[in-house]
């Protein structure tokens, strides 16, 4: 495809990075084939209804696109679909390593069919030559060198690539399940028994004297401290005092924490539960698969990709680095990302590695290429949920039923790379309190490397885990105290100008207790124990319970940064662009309906992964938004066009806030702005015009 020849709405160049040209073109599709398929405006517009004047939306508004099968994901993709690519379609397929106790020691390919012959086989020895490196984010290793042993289960060995489907097909039949393709050597340690922890977090606090005021001892009060790592492991060591520096005074005061817990329990003061909570790893299991296609056009310097990705911005960037050594380097002037529709995501495609192999096939591949995972191998090598072990003691005082004291000792399985795994592990460490105050806690988080697929910011980010603990605790030192669970809840219940386990008070009205309320008086729980004696009655070896959680999770990652434009066309159609991205979560449809706040009408038009029509406000972001200083920040303010951040990926349910509140106010200045005047303009002329007329309507809100 020639991007010269595009138009300013289709393609707009965001930025060059290295030295090639970023352009995204979000859900393009070869206008001679997608008419055939595409649905009749009147059945589109369909999922809206008119109510006294008043659009009311019936279901999604991609939702007869669904069910007749027109939806089209990135997965449906290929080269004959992409305007100006060869018609050829090539397919890629990854061997992966289902040992990560032995030495690999290579593979043979001589028994495949003539028909079935890849015409170029990527491995590590490639990478080395041509110096092609995986993105930083990702670590190394991207394919496993002969003679060393699998990082983890999964672990890519090597990339075949095939001219034909009918090739593909066959050599991955005979190929993927055949247990004696990989040849395996002497036995060895996991290689995640010599890697350091991923990350280590210690949360020590102890409340001030009065509570709400200053924190005898917090992260915020304090700072944060780390640990010596010896043998693999971190070691909290060092001495406990009172009057020294941040990590002797944590030290001291998890001890004295530690004595609190001990005496208490033994003068039977306290109630204290000790419990061991795990959880699993768990795969997202979303709609569609990872799929890629990619190809690099010789003769424009332009690199084509269509990803299933929900950070379409940052893939961009990682890739354009990838791009920078091996074959390709100062070959690629021009970058060109295609989002689709990416069939679910929940996490698991966010920052996935996936893509990245996608680039490495297009790098080697002679046309098209296109690599895209079945169910088994996305469960194969898919981002995980991290598991989680957890090692808890809960402390409440038996006459007032208040918590006491919250410790925990959390060990996470951060899969064979690091991933998200230090900000998981942190977050699920400050969720461990739920919705509950505790004067004193000491939780300890360690993120170790394993053998298990790389694990990553799966929905909830660590704080299912730890707040799912939480609960049980909770219901489990209930019945030891013979109390009902509710009222052991609303006596502990966090309220607003409280402190959390980190010494901050969060911002806003906290409702905790309006919800606790509003969930007993439900009818399954009020009734709990005369179903549960029906029930029992009724079915002779079967068991009825009834329990109680509830978690609450923050939204947002905190390096927000929402953009909306709208249009207003002169037959009165209204478009909205947003970087967001579909993945299941209804983002296209709630976004084209909040805009009717200020229009009167549901956006007609929602266009997703739109990353690049903000370039004209030409806005420069210059470091990372989680560890910028205050200094630095003040410093660059200076500059207009600077932002702490660019774009933003979908994730941490943004939408739902962020994205909403942006397209907002983007409706309200065209409403404010535009409309209004426009009307009163009307108004003034036709009605107005005249002394008995005389009215203010200078206030947009009048309307």
């Amino acid at each position: 495809m020639d991007v010269s020849n595009a138009s300013r709405r289709t393609f707009i160049k965001q930025c060059v990075i290295g030295g090639v040209a970023v352009y995204s073109a979000p859900l393009l599709w070869e206008m001679s084939r997608a008419n055939a398929s595409i649905i009749s405006p009147e059945l589109a517009a369909q999922w809206q209804t008119q109510t006294n004047g008043q659009s009311t939306p019936k279901f999604r508004n991609d939702g007869i696109a669904k069910v007749t099968g027109q939806k089209v994901y990135g997965r449906d993709y290929r080269a004959m679909d992409m305007a100006g690519w060869p018609k050829q379609q090539g397919y890629a397929f990854i061997l992966r390593a289902t040992d990560a106790a032995h030495v690999y020691q290579g593979f043979s390919l001589d028994h495949l069919p003539a028909s079935a012959k890849p015409y170029k086989v990527i491995t590590a020895a490639d990478l080395a030559r041509d110096k092609v490196k995986l993105p930083d984010f990702y670590g190394d290793n991207m394919l496993l060198a002969e003679g060393q042993t699998a990082d983890y289960l999964g672990h890519a060995v090597a990339i075949l690539l095939f001219d034909s489907f009918h090739a593909f097909k066959q050599a991955k039949s005979l190929l993927q399940f055949d247990k004696a393709l990989l040849r395996y050597g002497e036995e060895t340690p996991f290689v995640s028994e010599t890697k350091n922890p991923y990350a280590n977090w210690r949360i020590i606090r102890v409340e001030g004297e009065d509570g709400a005021s200053e924190d005898t001892y917090s992260p915020l009060h304090d700072g944060l401290f780390f640990p010596n790592i010896k043998n693999y492991k971190p070691e909290w060591s060092g001495d406990a005092n009172s009057q020294g520096s941040v990590s002797e005074r944590g030290l001291f005061y998890a001890g004295e924490i530690d004595k609190q817990i001990e005496s208490a329990k033994t003068s039977q003061q306290w109630q204290v539960l000790e419990r061991e909570y795990r959880t699993q790893i768990i795969d997202p299991m979303m709609m569609e698969p990872e799929a890629f296609n990619g190809w690099f056009d010789a003769n424009s310097q332009t690199f084509h990709t269509v990803i299933t990705a929900q950070s379409p911005q940052d893939f961009q960037e990682m890739a354009v680095h990838m791009l920078s050594s091996g074959p390709l380097a100062g070959k690629v002037n021009n970058l060109v990302v295609h989002s689709p529709y990416i069939g679910g995501g929940f996490g698991a495609k966010d920052h996935s590695i996936f893509p990245y192999y996608g680039v490495l096939a297009t790098i080697y591949a002679k046309g098209p290429v296109s690599i895209a995972n079945d169910r088994f191998e996305q469960f194969q090598s898919g981002l995980k949920r991290h598991p989680f072990t957890m090692k808890s003691r809960l402390a409440v005082d038996k006459a007032t039923l208040k918590i006491q004291a919250l410790t925990s000792q959390m060990t996470v399985d951060g899969g064979g790379r690091e991933n998200f795994s230090p900000s998981v592990t942190s977050v699920g460490a400050t969720a461990m309190q739920s919705i509950y105050y505790t004067p004193r806690n000491d939780i300890v988080a360690t993120a170790y490397a394993s053998r298990n697929p790389d694990a990553g910011s799966m929905r909830g980010y660590g704080t299912l885990q730890s707040m799912t603990a939480m609960e049980s605790m909770i219901h489990e030192i209930s019945a030891e105290l013979e109390v009902d669970p509710f009222k052991l809840r609303a006596a502990n219940v966090m309220v607003s100008g409280q402190r959390n386990t980190q010494g901050a008070i969060p911002n806003g009205t906290l409702r905790y207790r309006e919800m606790l309320d509003m969930a007993e008086q439900d009818t399954v729980w009020q009734q709990r124990v005369i179903n549960k004696k029906d029930y029992e009655a009724k079915h002779p070896g079967m068991r009825y319970g009834v329990g109680f959680g509830i978690a609450t999770k923050d939204y947002g990652t905190g390096a927000a940064a929402p953009s909306a434009a709208i249009q207003l066309s002169k037959d009165g159609k209204i478009s909205l662009d947003i970087g967001f991205i579909e993945m299941g979560t209804g983002t296209q449809t709630s976004q084209a309906v909040v805009v009717s706040e200020s229009l009167g009408n549901f956006a007609d038009e929602v266009k997703l992964a739109e990353i690049d029509i903000w370039d004209a406000m030409q806005l420069v972001q210059t470091d990372n938004p989680y560890i910028i200083s205050q200094q630095r920040q003040d410093e660059m303010a200076a500059n207009p066009r600077w932002t702490p951040v660019k774009a933003m990926a979908s994730s941490a349910s943004m939408s739902a806030y962020y994205q909403s509140h942006v397209t907002r106010i983007a409706a309200d200045i065209i409403y404010r702005h535009g409309l209004w005047p426009a009307a009163v303009s009307i108004w003034n002329e036709l009605y107005f015009n005249t002394p008995m007329g005389a009215t203010n309507l200078n206030d947009p809100r009048d309307g």
